[in-house]
């Protein structure tokens, strides 16, 4: 599935230096999709309380 694939490639990614551009598992993955599973990935990493505060920032 692409999207497991996409997933696992950007949380391995987050443990190197490469940031810019698409890992090639993402490829077959809408850009919309890939962005929101970067975000996933940065709110998994991120600590409860900051969640909080970044949920709040976001609300409308």
């Amino acid at each position: 599935m692409p999207t497991a694939d996409c997933r696992k490639a950007l949380a391995a990614r987050s443990q190197t230096a490469e940031t810019e551009g698409k890992p090639k598992a993402c490829d077959g993955v809408k850009e919309d999709d890939c962005r929101g599973l970067v975000l996933e990935g940065i709110f998994d990493d991120m600590p409860k309380d900051g969640r909080d505060t970044a949920d709040w920032l976001t609300e409308d």
